[in-house]
């Protein structure tokens, strides 16, 4: 039996015990002091360059939407981010100048995200050709604030970002099961073929490094 149903179905059998002490059944959880088992850390899934690139180049730079779903898809992987932060992104958070995005991450902490030239590149056309036309659908004529907008001038949701995500997947003719966490997660062997240290690495997405504890004698 799995790590995690082993685990859930301890769980149970606690609770019924917690059930059988209110109504005075019994006097105590046999189960108590019962290790539960350790579930393994899963590593999350990354593309290949290869399989990203023909992710990337799946949207129809002829429409606003392909055009958002390219700068999209652009900035996840560029940026590293998580798709909460892409979705909260606004206009006024990202300086195409410098190639830079502030965030709002888990715990509302901020923090600065770097993204490159291809990022960059896709932004610009997406703010020039794509986004005024999105706009254009919100109704009474006023868009959201939002960075990505939707076809009526909403904000773009985190749903709509992985129904989007998965449908140029299926469109690129990638068999394995994608989803925004895909681009945005980079490998440390792509971190490393694109020159970036661990350092600036943990800088971008926002990583505390720990220090080692200190213990005294008593």
């Amino acid at each position: 039996m799995a790590p995690a149903s082993l685990t859930r179905r301890t769980s149970t059998v606690h609770g019924f015990y917690r059930y059988l002490q209110r109504e005075g059944a019994t006097e105590r959880d046999l189960l108590h002091g019962t290790a539960m088992p350790k579930r393994p850390r899963r590593l999350p899934k990354v593309l290949d360059p290869a399989t990203l690139a023909r992710l990337l180049e799946t949207p129809d730079p002829s429409t606003p939407q392909g055009l958002r779903d390219r700068a999209l898809m652009e900035l996840l992987y560029g940026g590293g981010l998580r798709i909460s932060e892409l979705v909260s992104l606004d206009l006024g958070q990202v300086n195409l100048a410098e190639g830079a995005a502030i965030v709002h991450g888990k715990g509302a902490k901020e923090r600065l995200v770097l993204f490159g030239e291809p990022a960059m590149q896709a932004l610009e056309r997406y703010l020039a050709e794509g986004r005024p036309l999105l706009a254009a659908g919100a109704k009474r004529g006023r868009a959201a604030p939002a960075l990505f907008l939707n076809r009526f001038g909403g904000r773009l949701t985190a749903r709509s970002v992985q129904e989007l995500v998965r449908k140029h997947a299926v469109a690129a003719g990638i068999p394995a099961e994608v989803h925004p966490t895909c681009c945005g997660t980079r490998s440390p062997r792509i971190c490393s073929t694109a020159g970036q240290t661990c350092a600036s690495c943990r800088s971008c997405w926002g990583i505390r490094r720990r220090r080692p504890r200190r213990f005294t004698r008593t």
